[in-house]
């Protein structure tokens, strides 16, 4: 705790310098608040001004009701007063040229713990659980309700955007054209990363679409081997394991880990989508290969107030299996694939097995693609009937005004109600608090943008490191160190290298070194030593070095795995005996190049 406060402490100072406004009755503040309420203080409160903030920001007003548990002035709370009459008059008005810097300044004071992972309390983590199975109830009732022709107009728009696509892969699925592969991540059966090669069950409806002579083995010399693999009818298939991991400490998030045999075919209908869409015009609206465009429409939005940004919440656990079955009708084979490789059940912990209306959790291979084409068919319906246009035509007006990628959606301001009002009717929950279209704020896959200026900032994502044994710590805090730095941070930044100074050597490196050390505003780096042998400068420092578990992978396993991601993956020399993320690390100190 001591580490958090000094560094808040130079934070607030360096934020006091760069707008110049006094911090320190907003620093007693924070300490007595922190005695009082512990670290949920800085990693829960905080985060919910952030929120207000942004909202006062898109509104045009600080509401009443925003800052709840801080004294006020007037209009304004007393909390960081001096940031916010930069942004705001006495009365809570949106001022008519606010400071930009200050609005940067006063997210950065607000979400630098927002992210930090540590673990949530099993109060919270049982709530998101509650929250998990209380939403699959809600699909449930949506399926119920659904009107036939509300869900046959999606299914236009959605032959319309993704037609082309459909075709190809569903060509590609008869003609046993797919990739399946194996990824680094835990399986629900707990199966290290080379065991999963040779695979001991297959599943009956998994067999239709993929079936096990094409995609377990290399070739038919190895036919015998499929007389010792069971096939595992629909009732016998194990669900998928649900579980959290870090999001914030007011909330984790729920993800599902798939079997071994699901998540091996997921794999093979995510690389096939995705290389269709890249093919085709419908990339200028959905791409799963970058963010970027979606983050420039956001920047481009929050100057001239041209693009809306929208955001979902629970936005995978909210789409209907009967949803997708509507989109991929006419395409039997796709439909078919789409359906094998899907879990039908999860395991809830404290709560049991429940089947799924949903398609899938989050954690499917198939969940990002699905989730995204179904998003963007909703939209183009929205726009479809807001501007009077047939299927087609709404598709092709949408090419670089709309812009889908996941569960974020940028749109036409002018339109962002009737988008809103058409995904809910879809039982898609809208987060209100996270999509902006009035003011000039924008939010979009990772990027903040105030009137056309990047207000994102740096978050603390690990605890502080107290020794050199805290490998994790050292790398996140150097990191942090070095983004803080480039964006003009004088006084933290400082501490921190003291910080990292008694743990470890920390001299001054190469943007691309894997020595961890401080970065300059040229790019410039110590030379401390010049290898006699190679002629290379040398500096003495820090590295983490990690290991990975031994996993001996021999016989047709290790011949699929060569034939499968031989051009797709670099593989190590040693990838058939040591595989998996690792497990453990260390950090070795010596000379090594700086650059």
């Amino acid at each position: 705790m001591k580490s958090l406060i000094e560094f808040t402490r130079h934070l607030y100072a360096d934020a006091s310098d760069r707008c110049g406004v006094s911090t320190n009755r907003d620093l007693k503040t924070v300490t007595a608040r922190l005695e009082h309420e512990g670290l949920s203080f800085l990693t829960i409160t905080l985060p919910r001004l952030a929120s207000d903030l942004e909202k006062a920001l898109d509104s045009g007003r600080f509401a009443s009701d925003a800052w709840a548990g801080f004294s006020r002035r007037r209009g304004l709370p007393k909390f960081l007063s001096g940031f916010l009459r930069l942004v705001f008059d006495a009365h809570g008005k949106l001022l008519t040229e606010p400071d930009i810097a200050a609005v940067g300044e006063l997210r950065q004071l607000l979400l630098v713990f927002s992210k930090i992972e540590l673990p949530c309390s099993d109060e919270r983590v049982a709530a998101a659980y509650r929250t998990y199975v209380s939403t699959e109830k809600e699909v449930r009732d949506y399926d119920a309700s659904a009107s036939p022709d509300r869900i046959a107009a999606f299914a236009s728009l959605a032959w319309s955007c993704f037609g082309e696509v459909f075709n190809a892969v569903n060509t590609r699925v008869d003609s046993f054209d797919l990739t399946p592969r194996h990824g680094p991540g835990a399986t629900a059966e707990h199966l290290s990363a080379n065991s999963r090669w040779k695979l001991g069950y297959w599943h009956e409806r998994l067999e239709t679409v993929f079936p096990m002579d094409r995609y377990l083995i290399p070739n038919h010399r190895y036919s015998p081997v499929l007389e010792s693999i069971s096939l595992l009818a629909p009732g016998s298939e194990a669900p998928v394991r649900v579980v959290t991991v870090p999001k914030t400490m007011k909330t984790p998030r729920v993800i599902a880990i798939e079997p071994a045999a699901m998540q091996f075919a997921q794999q093979a209908l995510l690389a096939c989508i995705t290389e269709e869409i890249e093919r085709r015009p419908i990339k200028d609206i959905v791409s799963y290969l970058s963010n970027e465009p979606s983050r420039r429409m956001a920047l481009i939005g929050s100057r001239d107030g041209s693009y809306a940004t929208l955001d979902l919440s629970e936005a995978s656990d909210r789409v209907s299996n009967q949803l997708v079955l509507a989109m991929v009708r006419p395409w039997r084979s796709l439909s078919e694939a789409l359906q094998a490789c899907r879990s039908s059940s999860a395991d809830v912990p404290g709560i049991g097995v429940l089947r799924l209306a949903k398609y899938a959790s989050m954690g499917s291979g198939t969940c990002f693609p699905i989730e995204t084409m179904v998003f963007t068919s909703i939209v183009a319906l929205a726009l479809s009937k807001a501007r009077s246009l047939p299927p087609s035509e709404a598709v092709k007006w949408m090419e670089g005004r709309v812009r889908v990628y996941g569960d974020d959606i940028i749109v036409p301001t002018e339109y962002a109600q009737d988008v809103i009002d058409e995904l809910e009717a879809f039982g898609l929950l809208v987060n209100r608090k996270k999509s902006f279209w009035t003011g000039k704020f924008r939010e979009a896959c990772g990027l903040d943008a105030y009137d056309g200026t990047d207000v994102s900032v740096a978050r603390v994502r690990r605890s502080f490191p107290r020794s050199r044994r805290d490998v994790s710590e050292l790398v996140a805090t150097s990191a942090l160190r070095n983004n803080l730095f480039h964006r003009g941070y004088v006084k933290v930044v400082a501490w921190l290298d003291q910080l990292m100074g008694r743990l470890i050597p920390y001299p001054e490196v190469g943007t691309e070194s894997s020595v961890l050390g401080k970065h300059t505003h040229d790019g410039s780096y110590e030379v401390q030593r010049v290898c006699t042998r190679l002629q290379v400068p040398l500096i003495k420092g820090a590295v983490a070095r990690y290991r990975r578990r031994s996993d001996l992978l021999e016989d047709y396993g290790a011949l699929s795995k060569w034939f499968t991601l031989k051009g797709l993956d670099p593989l190590s020399v040693d990838h058939l005996a040591v595989a998996g993320r690792p497990y453990a690390s260390r950090i070795n100190v010596g000379w090594t190049r700086p650059d």
